[in-house]
């Protein structure tokens, strides 16, 4: 008889026939159990939020491009010094600005005694100005890994961004800080010193010229002096076309400023 039942179609025991409701049981487990529906939204809502994000970082990116121009300076360009004693100038005007950064000068008198001049500057992060009446975004960064082997001071970047309407004003902007900067050494005698390579940095700030007359030496060497200097400045092109070496004019401008 089992083996009628077999060839007949009859289910064998122990197995569970499959039935047209099976489908709709497991539909309902799915739809009337929290955990499912909860999971199955959180995963919708994650997606969302995900595409969302990419569209906000693409508009964000796109705007920026087409609306804002950002100009990098660079601590090795010479604008570099000029735009940062200009900004040390505009913050010592705007009180808002609470990132500074001290710059020291140290020298030795020929009395013995120490001078020490401070200069404030804008330090390492984001700072806002107004410039013929637009606003400008600086960012100053400082990067620990890259040295300059001239001077071995960290490399640093200076980021001007403003809208690219005002794209203009960035030249205007460091014509003025060139300017500034000049003016300051307008009559003074700038010291450079080397940094070890190729690179001659400022040191300090412009002193004023010594008066000749404060100058005392024995009857008739000042005035050789004078006119050794006055002929070597007379000569300065036969003097660079021959390749000659300055090392006489160096030790007489020590001299004299000393």
């Amino acid at each position: 008889m089992t083996t009628q039942d077999n060839l007949s179609g009859a289910p064998s025991e122990g197995l569970i026939p499959k039935t047209a409701g099976t489908d709709s049981i497991l539909d309902s487990i799915l739809s009337q159990n929290p955990y499912f529906s909860a999971g199955f939204g959180l995963m919708g809502v994650g997606v969302a939020l995900s595409g969302l994000k990419r569209s906000t970082t693409l508009l964000f990116n796109l705007a920026q491009r087409r609306l804002l121009v950002t100009l990098e300076i660079s601590s090795k360009d010479r604008s570099y010094l000029w735009f940062l004693n200009w900004m040390s100038k505009q913050s010592r005007k705007n009180s808002s600005t609470n990132q500074l950064a001290a710059e020291t000068s140290y020298r030795q008198l020929s009395d013995g005694t120490h001078q020490v001049d401070f200069a404030l500057v804008p330090g390492p992060g984001n700072h806002f100005f107004k410039f013929q009446r637009a606003w400008f975004q600086v960012k100053r960064e400082r990067d620990g890994k890259l040295i300059d082997l001239n001077s071995g001071t960290p490399w640093e970047t200076l980021k001007l961004t403003t809208l690219s309407r005002d794209r203009k004003l960035l030249v205007e902007l460091l014509k003025e800080a060139k300017s500034v900067s000049m003016k300051t050494e307008e009559g003074k005698i700038v010291i450079y010193t080397s940094s070890g390579g190729a690179e001659w940095r400022p040191f300090g700030q412009p002193r004023t010229k010594r008066p000749l007359s404060s100058v005392v030496l024995d009857q008739g060497i000042k005035e050789n002096l004078v006119a050794d200097i006055k002929e070597f400045m007379g000569r300065a092109r036969w003097y660079g076309d021959r390749g000659k070496r300055v090392h006489k004019y160096c030790t007489v401008v020590f001299l004299f400023r000393s």
